[in-house]
């Protein structure tokens, strides 16, 4: 279990956890129970809430260049349901990390250059 916890960035208590609730093959080999790896890979490959050290590592490449929804919420200053609306009627580029919708910040830029309904925090700062 030590190995799970390690490979997922995990407690070992919380791989424990994921064992006892049977989304894993185990098996003893000499004296220590180990996850079967297929098994692993096809539950690991049907879930977005645990991501492998490795996957962590790519994904701050992936959030440095994006923005989340909510985030970009918060600098329009505005519902994050006006986002989902925006997002799902203009022309973003998105990309998937888990579970959650990121917008490239390059797609953000443009939508916001070419509309002039909302500001930005500091850009309404400015014309006040």
């Amino acid at each position: 279990m030590e190995e799970l916890g390690q490979r997922l960035g995990l407690k070992e208590a919380t791989a424990y956890e994921l064992v006892a609730k049977g989304h894993f093959d185990v098996v003893d080999v000499l004296g220590k129970r180990r996850v079967t790896k297929e098994r692993f890979e096809r539950w690991y490959a049907s879930q977005t809430d645990y991501r492998t050290v490795e996957d962590q590592e790519l994904d701050a490449d992936i959030m440095a260049s994006t923005y989340g929804l909510p985030e970009m919420a918060r600098m329009l200053g505005v519902h994050r349901q006006t986002i989902y609306y925006i997002v799902a009627n203009e022309d973003f580029e998105l990309i998937k990390v888990g579970r959650y919708k990121r917008a490239t910040k390059e797609s953000f830029e443009k939508w916001y250059h070419n509309q002039t309904r909302y500001q930005l925090a500091e850009d309404r700062q400015e014309r006040s």
